[in-house]
Parts: structure tokens; C-alpha cells; sequence
């Protein structure tokens, strides 16, 4: 169950009223954890399940030389934050995105980006 799932069935069998958040504070707290599925359910529908099988026989005709593996993610900072030297609440307004790049020629690269990306 997703967190939202969580709430909407607090609202709906408990008549509790709370925000995802708050659900999150709940697990966190108690320290309890949900760990991802092994198995993404996807793979079972017949275009995935094509798909897939595509990939994998054109991944042997790939040339590892020359392979580029690109990462990214973004990292939001819309909330308050506690300053750490003054105890204050700050609230920040933006958007940082890093992306990262490994080959078989070159070490490990990054950039910072302001913003995020759009696909």
C-alpha cells in the first residue's frame, strides 16, 4: 500500500482525518519499513514481456567500449528546513538536479544542474 492509500483508509475505516505526511512520521517513529517487491508485476503483460525479450537480444550486439551509463535525479527543497547554526526555520525555493555518467574510458562524472530536467 502506497502512503496516500494508507491515509484514504484511515479516513475511510477510522474516520481519521491526517495527511501523508503524518502517516510517514507514523512509520518512521515506530521504525517500521517496507521493502520493494523482487518482482515488478509489468513484466507479466504481454507488450513488457515483448519488449523485454526485444532487449535482450539486441543487448549482444552492443559494443561495451562503447557504453555510456547516465543517472539522474532531482532533489526538491520546497519545506522548511532547521538552520543547523541558529535553530531557525528557512524556507528554500528550488530545485537541484544531478546527473551522473560512467564508461569503460573515463572515471565517474557529475554535474549539478538548477532546475529540473523535463523529458
Amino acid at each position: 500500500m502506497t502512503l496516500e492509500e494508507i491515509r484514504a483508509r484511515l479516513k475511510s475505516e477510522k474516520r481519521l482525518k491526517t495527511g501523508t505526511t503524518s502517516v510517514w512520521r507514523f512509520y518512521e517513529r515506530h521504525d517500521i519499513t517496507f521493502k520493494k517487491t523482487l518482482y515488478a508485476a509489468e513484466q507479466d503483460r504481454p507488450d513488457v514481456a515483448a519488449a523485454r525479450a526485444e532487449l535482450k537480444t539486441e543487448q549482444s550486439k552492443l559494443e561495451a567500449p562503447r557504453l555510456v551509463f547516465i543517472d539522474e535525479t532531482a532533489v526538491t527543497t520546497k519545506m522548511g528546513i532547521a538552520a543547523a547554526h541558529h535553530g531557525a526555520s528557512v524556507s528554500l525555493q528550488a530545485c537541484r538536479t544531478v546527473t551522473g555518467r560512467r564508461c569503460a574510458h573515463c572515471r565517474a562524472t557529475h554535474q549539478w544542474l538548477d532546475g529540473a530536467l523535463r523529458h
